[in-house]
């Protein structure tokens, strides 16, 4: 470790929350303070969107510095260094300590310069997409909140502090999902973006407990250090560390989106656009990939764990492509290929390939915040239309954006040469490839799949992008006059990103072409682990030209039924197979089968729970029953205490006969069984309950039992003769009798 107080690190994580502060409360506050001149002044959306652009893009120029300053220190086939930071001492419990500590690695660096790099681009953008909204305060403190706890989950050095960013980020997708929160629809999207990702969380949770307990370490280093540990023994049947591989992924599961709790990111859409571009591309949703990729050394130690996330990856890639197709909201095309593109990166942590998968995870940061960006401006262009069946030849009406969406498109659908194709062909090798010896037909699988959803992805893609940009406009006459291109605020933004997509990947370019090293896998090769490889050069050639020839197919049916709008020919595949296009359509209807299954049965026991136990069993018996029991002795005290004499001399009557009958009780009855051989029971089973007694059985004047609850004992005497046994017996009102018992004992019989 070359330095403990790396001080810039903290910058890169306090800017963004200080621009946070600064326009969520200080600037507000200062304009009141200063008059109500300053006050127009500070809050206007020039000074608010300068704080807030400038807050994260000078977080990438110091996390640029940090890692150009760390790059040298990094050397091939040597453990990473790393620079860090710590803050404080977090938690102390017993032997557990923890501290809130930032650090930084060839993995987090990658991260975090993504994370605020793409971020910058947005929140650039957003300055003119938000920029006649009247809450844009609001919205831009929320959205650096959201970088703010991003950065702090790449960079913290424990699962606990990377659990704050975890946490952190739900809560922000929370509230700028639901934004425009007058809306009830784009409220309930926040909503059940909150829930469905808190199920998730507490798998995350558990699988930081089970950790901690069994290794005593939550940080990334002493888990590594430790990890024998959890390779012993059982939990629930299976061992610890898949076990705790496997809640963690169902935290996974929940912030990136896959199988089975995929189903809030495309009702995510109902919040802004650059929300949608940030959540998608850069921060939330690439949690979950960064997470299992910074455990890589515990994944690869559970084999059955790494089989499940490659196939649950593989399977959420080909689900969400197959919902793409009869997709017509533009947004929600996206969603959905996000999803998709995210089955990949987890196909292919899961096979091993860590690397490739951060690679298409940076890849992918640039060409979809470029496609959702570019989406934002035909939506602008369009009047908050978002129905590509509405759209139709804008490639001449926005030019600019028109070229961006393209590219983006192509870098997608793994077009040679494109950043996309770059990182796709590396995880399709790697799956390929990969010599899984748990179960060797895993990677096989993956990659056939990832190999079909090439094709699928070019064809919900390219007809996306024909039925929005070619052919004619099919949307309201009266709106295709109007349709302009946004200002420069919007459009410089996609231009970079555009740029991005194009270039992007040839810092990761496969051995086979022997231009370039791959630089970007030799940079994380010290932190990333990676699983061996079988195959030749002639083999990953070989592995190339099908995905890309798969892509090109797709390619080529998106063209004949979209390429100038929409052809007689999907009219009458699609009015042929009628009920299946609308199950796709429908989104398999699994919204409305988790509806079933689970929301409403939750609704049911939510309405039991209200109607009956808190309203009848807590409000009307326990609050108002013992309201009203009070209010009934009350009123018979009134009626006794109401200053008549012979009324308390007859009430002083009772209560002392009562007492009396009490006290002058007669004592229980005992039964005495005498045995030949000197042992004696004594026992009344049915009339001693509530009494204590005391025992002297030899009269003695030793009690040899004192104040037991037993209805029989036994004692033996020692010899013949004539013995006077004494009982005490307190009664349940703290009377207390004494009882002799003549016991004769005869041996000799």
């Amino acid at each position: 470790m070359p330095e403990d107080k790396y001080y810039p690190l903290a910058f890169v994580v306090g800017l963004p929350l200080l621009g946070a502060i600064l326009n969520g409360f200080v600037l507000d506050w200062l304009g009141r303070l200063l008059g109500k001149k300053v006050h127009k002044i500070l809050v206007s959306r020039v000074v608010v969107g300068t704080v807030a652009v400038l807050s994260v893009f000078l977080s990438f120029v110091v996390a640029l510095y940090a890692v150009v300053w760390h790059l040298p220190l990094v050397k091939e086939g040597e453990e990473a260094p790393w620079l860090s930071f710590t803050l404080w001492n977090w938690i102390k419990v017993g032997g557990l300590s923890i501290d809130l500590k930032l650090f930084l690695d060839p993995l987090s660096a990658v991260m975090v310069l993504v994370v605020t790099g793409v971020s910058s681009v947005i929140h650039f953008y957003s300055t003119g997409y938000m920029a006649h909204d009247p809450s844009h305060r609001r919205y831009f403190a929320f959205l650096n909140l959201f970088v703010f706890f991003m950065v702090l989950l790449v960079l913290g050095d424990s699962l606990p502090v990377m659990f704050i960013g975890w946490e952190g980020v739900g809560l922000c997708s929370y509230l700028l999902i639901g934004f425009w929160y007058e809306d009830k629809a784009k409220a309930q999207a926040g909503k059940k973006a909150f829930v469905v990702n808190r199920i998730g969380d507490f798998g995350f949770l558990l699988g930081i407990f089970l950790i901690g307990t069994v290794t005593g370490k939550v940080d990334f280093h002493g888990i590594k250090e430790n990890l024998g540990m959890l390779g012993s023994g059982e939990v629930l049947g299976i061992s610890p560390i898949t076990l705790a591989c496997l809640l963690l992924f169902l935290g996974a599961t929940g912030k990136s989106a896959q199988i089975p709790l995929y189903i809030w990111l495309p009702d995510a859409m109902a919040g802004p656009t650059p929300v949608s571009a940030l959540i998608h591309a850069a921060t939330m949703v690439t949690a979950g990939v960064y997470m299992i990729a910074r455990l890589n050394f515990l994944y690869m130690a559970s084999p059955p764990a790494m089989a499940v996330v490659a196939l649950v990856g593989a399977g959420t890639a080909i689900l969400a492509a197959t919902i793409g197709f009869a997709q017509n909201d533009i947004k929600k095309v996206l969603a959905y290929s996000t999803i998709s593109q995210l089955g990949y990166m987890f196909m292919a942590v899961g096979v091993g390939a860590f690397a490739a998968g951060i690679f298409h995870l940076m890849t992918h940061a640039f060409f979809k915040a470029c496609l959702f960006l570019g989406a934002g401006c035909v939506i602008h262009a369009m009047h908050e239309r978002q129905d590509i069946q509405e759209m139709g030849g804008l490639r001449k009406k926005l030019p600019h954006t028109h070229w961006t969406f393209l590219v983006s498109v192509l870098a997608i659908s793994g077009a040679p040469f494109f950043s996309g194709f770059f990182s796709k062909d590396e995880i399709l090798w790697r799956a390929f490839s990969a010599n899984f010896q748990y179960a060797p037909w895993v990677p096989k699988v993956a990659w056939i799949l990832g190999v079909i959803g090439a094709g699928m992805t070019a064809f919900y893609m390219f007809r996306l992008y024909f039925l929005t940009f070619a052919g004619k406009f099919r949307g309201p006459g009266e709106l295709s006059n109007k349709i302009h291109e946004p200002s420069y605020l919007m459009i410089i933004p996609i231009m970079i990103l555009g740029v991005l997509a194009v270039i992007g990947g040839f810092v990761g370019m496969p051995h086979t072409f022997h231009l370039f090293p791959n630089y970007f896998e030799h940079y994380l090769e010290p932190v990333l682990a990676q699983m061996p490889s079988q195959g030749g050069t002639a083999e990953e050639w070989g592995v190339m030209g099908l995905g890309l020839g798969t892509a090109l197919l797709g390619f080529s049916v998106a063209w004949i039924l979209y390429g100038r709008g929409p052809s007689l020919a999907i009219i009458k595949i699609t009015g042929t197979i009628p009920k299946l296009y609308k199950i796709v359509a429908g989104k398999f209807f699994v919204d409305e089968i988790y509806g079933i299954l689970v929301v409403r049965p939750i609704g049911w026991l939510a309405a039991f729970s209200h109607r009956v136990v808190d309203r009848f069993i807590i409000d009307k018996i326990m609050v108002e029953g013992s309201a009203w029991i009070a209010g009934v002795c009350g009123w018979l005290l009134r009626k006794v205490q109401n200053g008549i004499i012979h009324r308390y001399a007859w009430v002083m009557a009772f209560g002392l006969t009562v007492f009396i009958y009490i006290a002058a009780r007669p004592m229980p009855d005992i039964d005495v069984s005498v045995g030949q051989d000197g042992l004696v029971e004594f026992s009344n089973m049915h009339k001693h309950a509530g009494y204590l007694m005391s025992w002297d059985f030899d009269g003695d004047g030793k009690f040899e039992v004192i104040w037991s609850e037993k209805n029989n004992f036994k004692y033996k005497y020692p010899k013949s003769g004539k013995w006077v046994a004494k009982m005490r017996v307190r009664s349940p009102w703290g009377f207390e009798r004494e009882k002799k018992i003549n016991v004769v004992i005869d041996t000799k019989k």
